[in-house]
């Protein structure tokens, strides 16, 4: 239980990493969820995208993203590489499931193992993001 509190812990402090990301106050166009988006894309001078207009070769021609990516899969499966954000939330996701993974059996009940990690998530996010 003490490792999956660790880790739910760090969950909540990369969550309110993701959070200020979204609110720009990194200040830097990778770290802006506004702005970070755009790299997966292919821009032209104006920033402004253009459409896709075929399928591409490497979703076996069944997939076809909104508008030509940066580079193969920059949309899906890669797109945690394109801006901080993404990168965040994979890392947040990939966490959870270690979580589950290394999780030993317990005699304590669902209920309270929840709730322990459900106050360890929350204790990260608040440290990271509504601590002054």
């Amino acid at each position: 239980m003490v490792i999956s509190s660790a880790i739910w812990f760090l969950i909540g402090s990369v969550n309110g990493i993701k959070d200020k990301s979204a609110l720009n106050l990194f200040k830097r166009p990778y770290w802006n969820k506004g702005e970070g988006w755009k790299y997966k894309w292919k821009l032209d001078k104006s920033n402004r995208t253009s459409l896709s207009t075929r399928k591409e070769w490497y979703y076996l021609w069944l997939y076809k993203p909104l508008f030509k990516e940066s580079f193969p899969y920059s949309s899906t499966a890669l797109v945690f590489i394109t801006d901080g954000w993404h990168l965040l939330q994979f890392i947040q996701f990939k966490l959870a499931i270690i979580s589950v993974v290394t999780h030993s059996e317990s005699e304590m009940s669902a209920l309270l193992q929840f709730g322990i990690l459900l106050i360890c998530f929350s204790s990260g996010f608040w440290i990271t993001y509504e601590r002054k």
